[in-house]
Formats: C-alpha cells, sequence, structure tokens
C-alpha cells in the first residue's frame, strides 16, 4: 500500500477494502441509500426498519455507519460536508470501532441528504 507522511501524519492507502478515503451521504428520515449512493423513500410495514422491497437499512436521519476495516486504535477521522447543508448542521464522529466502522453524526434531520466526504490519519508511531 502506498504511503505519504509529511510531520508526523501517515496517510496510508489502505489494504484489502480497508479504505482511509471515501463519501458518506446521510440520508432524510425514513429513507434508505442505494449501492449508486442516492437515497429513496422506503415502505417499512413490518417496522423492523428496512425497507420492504430492497432490504436495506432505513436511515434515521440522524446518523450513518461507516465500513472501515483499516481504522486503527490512534488514528483520527475527519470529515467535511460537501455542498450546501444548513448552517445550523454540524457533523461529528460520534462512534469508532477499531477495525471495522465509524459512525457520523449530524447535529439534527435534513430535508435533504447531507453528503460528506471522509479520511482517516494514522499517527506515525
Amino acid at each position: 500500500a502506498e504511503e505519504i507522511e509529511v510531520a508526523g501524519v501517515r496517510i496510508k492507502e489502505g489494504e484489502e477494502g480497508g479504505k482511509k478515503i471515501g463519501t458518506g451521504i446521510i440520508c432524510p428520515v425514513n429513507q434508505y441509500l442505494d449501492e449508486a449512493k442516492k437515497c429513496h423513500s422506503a415502505i417499512d410495514e413490518n417496522q423492523d426498519n428496512l425497507d420492504d422491497a430492497t432490504g436495506l437499512s432505513i436511515s434515521n436521519g440522524l446518523s450513518v455507519s461507516i465500513q472501515a476495516s483499516s481504522l486503527g486504535d490512534n488514528d483520527h477521522i475527519f470529515i467535511t460536508a460537501q455542498g450546501e447543508v444548513d448552517n445550523d448542521i454540524n457533523l461529528t464522529v460520534s462512534q469508532k470501532e477499531v477495525g471495522s466502522s465509524f459512525t457520523v453524526k449530524s447535529s439534527r434531520q435534513s430535508n435533504s441528504p447531507i453528503k460528506f466526504d471522509w479520511m482517516i490519519v494514522s499517527e506515525s508511531e
């Protein structure tokens, strides 16, 4: 994997699908995100938080989990909103599961998808 190091900070390309850079989307409440990264209205008659037609998770409009198998214990996660986001919406990393995933949380729900870029940076040892 390729690696860049500047001033004690290391940015390393992940191995075997362990991405270190990507894009995430928090869909509005009661919508699901398809594989093409588009939000769609969901139907959930059995109330299992999965869209009845696709089986995809339905958004609560406040957070999204990002798969990141390359996430290390001392890694930093940076997030940057894309496009127009309401002034009073803040994005934060609310949970980090080493070797698995992290969760990005919005300070409030939006009527439009909230798109953001993310980057994992490792400190040099």
